[in-house]
């Protein structure tokens, strides 16, 4: 899964400051679902906290006991899908070198490519308790390796359109204010692209039919 942000259909972001346990859960019916994340956490956590809130968004109407691991299914399976990550994994030995190689290719934490390998039967049960058992020694269930890191994903596609606007239909910058109601100065960092090239005020284009 290249890019989660697109399929959550994020258009684009603002820096929300808050602990981790003040994050709000939940979302108002009749109303946008609203998903924040907290930057302070590392991109794999981000990516996978998303994909379970797709989840949420997609699965569940009203709440049950299960939904929080129909959840981290969903997410596991939509982030690491089992036809492409077979070929890792089988008649490979299965350690924390490998799941630290696959880390920056599959842009998921060691941690969550135990977990999909053994739903999937690519590990034991006692494999899965002795590389549990080595993520502890190494202190790193709560955080891997800083070296693994890779950046976060940030939503392109609106902001691509936004820029097309500027670069191909003409638009200025207040043009856009009025279409988003937004400030202009706010527009490119919310949305994610580089304003530069467009012709800033005046009408836009009209096309032609």
């Amino acid at each position: 899964m290249s890019n989660v942000t697109e399929i959550a259909g994020f258009c684009g972001s603002r820096d929300i400051r808050r602990e981790e346990r003040a994050l709000p859960d939940g979302f108002i019916p009749g109303t946008l679902p609203l998903i924040v994340l907290n930057e302070e956490q590392p991109a794999d956590r981000q990516r996978f906290t998303l994909a379970h809130e797709i989840a949420h968004l997609v699965m569940h109407r009203f709440p049950s006991p299960t939904m929080e691991d129909e959840a981290n299914v969903f997410a596991g399976a939509l982030l690491i899908p089992a036809s492409d990550i077979r070929a890792h994994f089988v008649g490979r030995r299965v350690n924390l070198a490998l799941l630290a190689s696959l880390k920056p290719e599959w842009k998921v934490a060691m941690q969550s490519l135990l977990m999909r390998a053994r739903s999937l039967g690519f590990v034991s049960t006692n494999q899965e308790r002795y590389l549990w058992q080595q993520f502890s020694a190494r202190r790193m269930r709560l955080r891997e390796p800083p070296e693994l890191d890779f950046p976060s994903e940030k939503p392109s596609t609106i902001g691509a359109i936004l820029k097309l606007h500027i670069e191909a239909l003409g638009y200025g910058m207040k043009d856009l204010e009025a279409l988003l109601h937004m400030r202009a100065e706010e527009i490119p960092s919310f949305y994610n692209f580089d304003p530069k090239g467009g012709r800033r005020d005046g009408p836009p284009l009209q096309l032609v039919r």
